[in-house]
């Protein structure tokens, strides 16, 4: 497995107007071809117009999600990110390795949701004054007991930028991913596991036929290895350093169990690195590393 060049750009489109090439204009993807240029329509937020457009002229706006849940581009390597948590463990920053800000978490005082949102709200240079806690870009709920998570795409560019008439079926609304979690003894100690489906992102066109709830892709854990030298369950984690951590996990694909799709391990105190790539989404790799909070 090998990881990213970090002399290379960290983020595989920019910002709404980069292809992974560099061109300008479209973002590509499976071959085919995602616009950027539609004009927003803030009809329904025109208290937040002035602020938009301000921080468009920036190069800040991130009023399209659709960066977030496009897979990444296929290629053989790991794109490089960085988790960031607070001290009280409540609130998470996912940032490229190069720094850049990408997505913030706040997590419920139950532990039983996650909201995501694509502005910082201490982040006074790049939007904040867009930040609204009432309006989560994407959700996420779990069944604490059962092991049970559920990711939700809560906005649809879709049903926002076009006519009425070629609006999809989906009400704003679609679930993107799930997750399952379970326990396997291995050795003298407890693994952590997880099973994973992923939603497919369909084209405007074929939203009637092919709605997101169609589970193309399903990830599981790869499972560690005992090492009686440190007395603990063991992941060999390529070009990282990892501190030790029950939160560490590598994802493979079901059908090929020897692929690492996504690794995630503790890096400081309050620090994680989150490597992924196709088929996974931003939003699904960083709300897939949010299900551990409760793993101890």
């Amino acid at each position: 497995m090998v990881l990213l060049d970090e002399g290379r750009t960290a983020w595989p489109w920019g910002w709404l107007s980069r292809s992974p090439t560099g061109d300008s204009g479209a973002a590509k993807g499976k071959g085919k071809e995602v616009a950027w240029g539609k004009a927003l329509d803030f009809s329904e937020d025109s208290d937040c117009a002035a602020d938009v457009w301000d921080i468009m002229e920036k190069g800040m706006a991130r009023e399209l999600v659709t960066d977030f849940t496009q897979p990444l581009p296929q290629s053989e390597r790991l794109w490089r990110f960085r988790v960031e948590r607070s001290n009280d463990r409540m609130k998470y920053r996912l940032f490229c390795e190069s720094g850049e800000f990408l997505m913030f978490a706040q997590v419920s005082s139950a532990n039983r949701r996650v909201e995501f949102f694509l502005y910082d709200p201490e982040d006074t240079d790049s939007g904040a004054s867009l930040f609204d806690p009432g309006k989560p870009t994407f959700t996420m709920s779990g069944n604490v007991q059962c092991g049970e998570w559920c990711l939700t795409q809560e906005r649809c560019d879709s049903c926002r930028l076009s006519p009425r008439h070629l609006q999809c079926n989906c009400q704003t609304r679609k679930e993107v991913a799930w997750v399952r979690h379970w326990h396997q003894d291995i050795g003298c100690g407890i693994n952590h596991c997880m099973d994973i489906g992923l939603s497919v992102q369909p084209d405007i066109e074929d939203s009637e036929s092919a709605p997101w709830e169609f589970w193309e892709h399903t990830l599981q854990t790869r499972a560690p290895v005992w090492n009686d030298d440190v007395s603990s369950l063991v992941l060999d984690f390529k070009d990282r350093y990892i501190l030790s951590s029950a939160k560490n996990f590598m994802l493979t694909l079901e059908e090929s169990p020897d692929n690492v799709v996504c690794q995630y391990g503790k890096i400081g105190p309050n620090s994680f690195g989150l490597d992924f790539a196709y088929p996974l989404s931003v939003f699904q790799a960083f709300g897939i590393s949010l299900t551990t909070l409760l793993w101890t």
